[in-house]
């Protein structure tokens, strides 16, 4: 196995710069939102998905949907 290849270290590099701009600039790729439904009393959501624009349009490439019981109050 080769390591630490000059072209690959560029290519990288330049990658991690893209997106330390992007964390900094707050323009992040990732959409997380929690949500309720009426039909779930005391349940909660969370639904994630990472878009990203490809050539051919924008796609999401990973999802996740989930549906847990809402916290209880953690007062003492």
């Amino acid at each position: 196995m080769d390591v630490d290849l000059p072209e690959v270290l560029a290519e990288v590099t330049e990658q991690f710069a893209r997106y330390e701009e992007a964390l900094v600039a707050n323009d992040v790729a990732v959409a997380s939102t929690l949500f309720y439904r009426d039909t779930a009393p005391g349940r909660v959501g969370r639904q994630m998905q990472t878009w990203v624009r490809f050539a051919e349009g924008w796609k999401i490439v990973a999802a996740h949907v989930s549906i847990i019981d809402e916290p209880r109050d953690q007062k003492t």
